[in-house]
């Protein structure tokens, strides 16, 4: 646990996933230094309006703009990495690769386009002595801790269906909260069946999505992701129980239990990555620990999806690897 009076937290990324970051640090009771790298004064900008919807009274003296990791504190207490996964092992490896001290880091997913800069990664985590979760924030709420505890022993089969929301990008959110549910990291048979990989579905430039379907075993689990055109973007979640089922509709916030012939239906909360953060960020800086997925459970969930779908982008669209963000 850190016992500090101020802590130096740097978020590198300000994008919408980062900007939200900043949201929960500054609604928080923290007292922080707060260190922004990002070379778009567009994207801190829409930052510092956002801190100021959630605290319109911040003091804006405590954030530091940078360009560049090098410019950084040579001791950071925190360190959230929310850049694309094309750049963030470079990121993470300039940030390490000199005497700057870091104690706790988030990295958002998917972590790395490529497969060796995971093993390289954990050695320089372990190295430096950094304790690193990734953002796979399902853990966090209460309607999926429940699930666990509702399923114990008795999960067969998950399914995630729906329209154009991300299969290749975010599958990993469900093989992480497949993974937390049956309480095993061992994926498995993976097959990636998916079609053209395309900018226009990721509707960010450079960077590819697709649909079609991913199918696999977490432990004894098994599990089939499918994206269709023309869908919309929602995505349902099915948890196949010993005599039943349990339908999770994430945009509705509701889940259907269904076993025998009873049915029933509950409402839950699905916070926003704002609304997370704060006290994600209390709970590992006074704490010294948090519910995400830590970095080395995270690798192993990773790994056999992103050589599947290295492997397909490769034989199937002659693309060197996934572009994924």
């Amino acid at each position: 646990m850190i016992k500090s009076n101020t802590f130096k937290i740097a978020l590198i990324g300000a994008g919408q996933l980062g900007s939200r970051y900043l949201q929960g640090i500054a609604s928080s009771d923290l007292d922080a230094e707060l260190y922004i790298v990002d070379p778009s004064i567009e994207a801190i900008n829409i930052c510092y309006e956002r801190i100021l919807e959630v605290n319109p009274s911040y003091n804006f003296d405590k954030i530091t703009n940078l360009e560049s990791v090098d410019n950084l504190p040579l001791k950071l207490d925190l360190v959230v990495v929310a850049t694309t996964a094309n750049v963030r092992w470079k990121v993470i490896s300039d940030l390490l690769d000199c005497d700057r001290k870091v104690t706790y880091a988030i990295l958002e997913k998917v972590l790395f386009q490529r497969e060796n800069e995971y093993a390289e990664c954990e050695a320089l985590l372990k190295l430096k002595s950094v304790r690193a979760w990734v953002n796979c924030p399902r853990r966090l709420l209460p309607i999926y801790k429940e699930l666990q505890n509702v399923v114990s022993g008795k999960l067969r089969e998950v399914f995630v269906t729906g329209g154009e929301w991300g299969l290749a990008s975010n599958a990993i959110h469900f093989i992480d909260i497949v993974s937390f549910i049956s309480g095993s990291d061992k994926i498995s048979s993976l097959i990636c069946d998916i079609s053209n990989p395309s900018e226009s579905i990721s509707k960010r430039p450079n960077f590819y999505e697709t649909v079609g379907s991913i199918i696999g075993t977490c432990g004894d689990i098994k599990f089939t992701f499918s994206s269709e055109h023309g869908l919309g973007t929602n995505h349902i979640i099915q948890l196949e129980i010993d005599g039943g089922s349990i339908t999770i509709d994430e945009i509705a916030r509701e889940a259907h239990f269904l076993k025998g012939c009873s049915s029933a239906r509950k409402r839950f909360e699905m916070p926003f990555q704002s609304n997370l953060s704060g006290a994600l960020v209390e709970n590992i800086l006074l704490h010294g620990t948090c519910g995400l997925t830590p970095f080395s459970i995270s690798a192993k969930l990773h790994l056999p999806l992103i050589k599947c779908l290295n492997d397909t982008f490769k034989k199937r669209f002659n693309l060197e690897l996934c572009q994924l963000t």
